[in-house]
């Protein structure tokens, strides 16, 4: 690690010298703004990648860089996401924040704070996030699956399935936001709709327990036993855990 980072800043400082002699002076300053940002850059995506194993390394090198580069938007994010995959949702929320402080053109990074605020159950603060973004792009299919889903806890399901259904016609690959379409749609005893919903977020994510869970149900009361025993089997394999699912196979006449 130490090792790397020494490489890195030897690195700049050649590159830094070498712009010193053969770039005119009137271009210097912007091409080495430049040369900087593509260098954290990729710092950045190497961080990405040891990310995967050491999250905690990694977001205290984001923070350094950061902090040499407070205006790097995709640092922030980066710093904010690795804050999330260590638990935590405060300082991830404050890196969020420092990019949507950079310009109006981040208004779309106050969806990302509204997702952290409903893991949090603060559905109120969520909403008037999501809604402040839907002011300023009333096609973000974030917001609008957000707002579906404070809907959806005020039970208010109609006004939940017209943000998801809009949700997925901006972004069809949401397989989260079928799943959740199609909940709403059994409990209003809408089948037959809640089965072609699942079936098409199955396309997209076929690695989903409970979307082939509640596909399982849905064939098995169609009365489709082969398909539903595939589909809980296809549960029970992705998730072991899925008790429900393991106690419907073993149900499945032979």
């Amino acid at each position: 690690m130490a090792r790397l980072k020494k490489k890195l800043l030897i690195g700049i400082l050649v590159v830094l010298v070498l712009f010193t002699y053969i770039t005119p002076l009137s271009a210097r300053i912007d091409s080495i703004e430049e040369y900087v940002k593509t260098i954290l850059d990729t710092y950045t995506l190497w961080l990405v990648h040891l990310g995967i194993d050491n999250l905690e390394v990694a977001s205290g090198q984001l923070e350094q860089a950061t902090s040499s580069y407070p205006d790097g938007a995709h640092q922030h994010l980066l710093l904010a996401t690795s804050y999330l995959g260590q638990g935590k949702a405060k300082d991830a929320i404050s890196a969020y924040q420092k990019v949507v402080d950079m310009g109006p053109e981040y208004y779309w990074v106050k969806a990302l704070i509204g997702e952290v605020y409903l893991k949090q159950e603060d559905y109120d603060q969520a909403e008037e996030l999501f809604l402040e973004v839907i002011a300023e792009d009333e096609n973000s299919a974030l917001a609008l699956k957000g707002l579906g889903l404070c809907s959806q806890h005020r039970q208010e399901d109609e006004t939940a399935m017209e943000y998801y259904e809009r949700s997925l016609e901006i972004a069809p690959n949401a397989p989260e936001v079928y799943l959740e379409l199609a909940l709403l749609k059994i409990k209003a005893n809408e089948q037959e709709e809640a089965l072609t919903i699942l079936e098409t977020g199955r396309l997209f994510n076929l690695d989903d327990p409970r979307i082939h869970y509640y596909l399982g149900m849905l064939y098995e009361e169609k009365g489709d036993l082969e398909a539903a025993s595939h589909e809980y089997y296809r549960a029970v394999q992705l998730d072991p855990q899925n008790d429900p699912a393991a106690k419907r196979l073993e149900n499945m006449p032979n």
